[in-house]
């Protein structure tokens, strides 16, 4: 997020339509340190913002300032006042529910932020264009409540899912989408093997098989289509380095995370028309509990190897915003894979012959 102090008089945080920033102004920063969780009250306003992104707040006054002169330009600028009005308590709503989703107890701290905000701005309850400070308070109770009867049935599918129970896992998801659809999908569960393929369970391996890769699918198949239909949406896979280097760990979690990256790159060539973006991200060793859930705790590897996940996760965010198809955050050179895509592609170009090449082909039969 972009920090200004003075950005407007009235404006706290702001969603800039024409770069895609959010900001948020450095006293309302200030005031967050001074809150019981700084994260949290941050994300408050990050939330809100976002909300205005998901939503494509910005079309009506785009439109109204960019046919200002024409019949219908007037009218929907004369609409302004109701339709910020409505834009903010919405934002109100769901914001919310983004930032807890996204980790942060927004919802319990919403209305301690939103007294805290009123206070240090001296804004009046009844500020135009915005609900009243008591509705904004009960909008956020009612998101609660909201968040509560969702939370359940997506815990429900995440564990069928690790069942491979895959219909019933679906089943819960497209409640939760139906309910509450969101602009975005992150597929980053999954697991891990070190061990060798003689050491290895086969019905472990059948396991991880399918949780890193068909229900992967069936989430994806079960995002794209609204994604679509609204010309707009983020899939972000969460793949390996072992993708593209399965001599490193497990076979079989290495094939598991190549065809991660040969379906993300699939859909790009299929849904890059259709207003979708897609990212695979490319982890190294990473200090997770995915590590030690898989055999081989990430403490045990040389320090040199391992990155954070805050850096990791910090790396994947700015590759997505650099339009990047692959991200690989442990890579230095990102010239290296640029030439390592060049070449794939090339050779493909050299696939299709009717013949074999020269070096399969025998020494003719004599008759």
């Amino acid at each position: 997020a972009q920090r200004k102090a003075n950005h407007s008089k009235r404006q706290i945080a702001w969603y800039d339509y024409s770069t895609n920033n959010v900001g948020i102004d450095r006293k309302a920063l200030d005031l967050c340190a001074h809150m019981s969780d700084q994260d949290s009250c941050i994300a408050v306003f990050l939330g809100h913002e976002l909300a205005h992104f998901y939503k494509d707040h910005r079309w009506g006054g785009d439109f109204g300032s960019r046919f200002a002169a024409t019949d219908i330009g007037v009218k929907i600028r004369a609409l302004s006042g109701a339709e910020v009005l409505i834009y903010e308590t919405q934002a109100d709503d769901t914001g919310g529910i983004y930032s807890y989703l996204a980790g942060y107890d927004t919802l319990a701290l919403a209305s301690a932020t939103l007294n805290a905000v009123y206070a240090a701005y001296q804004l009046p309850a009844d500020l135009a264009g915005y609900p009243t400070l008591a509705e904004r308070k009960q909008i956020a109770q009612k998101s609660a409540a909201r968040l509560e009867s969702l939370i359940p049935v997506f815990d429900a599918g995440t564990l069928l899912l690790a069942l491979g129970r895959y219909e019933d896992a679906g089943r819960c998801f497209d409640y939760v989408s139906e309910t509450f659809p969101g602009g975005s999908e992150l597929n980053n569960a999954g697991v891990a093997s070190v061990s060798p393929l003689l050491n290895a369970n086969v019905d472990q391996m059948e396991q991880m098989i399918g949780l890193n890769t068909v229900a992967l699918t069936r989430l994806t198949y079960a995002a794209v289509p609204p994604f679509v239909s609204r010309q707009r949406g983020t899939i972000i896979n969460i793949a390996s380095v072992v993708g593209i280097s399965p001599e490193t760990l497990n076979g079989v979690y290495g094939a598991t995370k190549a065809f991660v990256i040969a379906f993300t790159q699939s859909l790009q060539h299929e849904l890059a028309d259709k207003g979708l973006r897609v990212q695979a991200v490319l982890p190294g060793a990473t200090a997770t509990e995915l590590w030690e859930n898989a055999g081989l705790p990430w403490q045990k590897l040389p320090p040199s190897i391992v990155m954070s996940a805050e850096d990791m996760v910090d790396a994947a965010l700015t590759g997505l915003d650099q339009g990047e198809l692959v991200t690989i955050p442990s890579l230095q050179n990102g010239e290296d894979w640029t030439q390592f895509e060049a070449a794939r592609k090339s050779i493909a170009q050299r696939f299709g012959n009717s013949q074999p090449g020269a070096r399969y082909r025998t020494a003719q039969k004599v008759a």
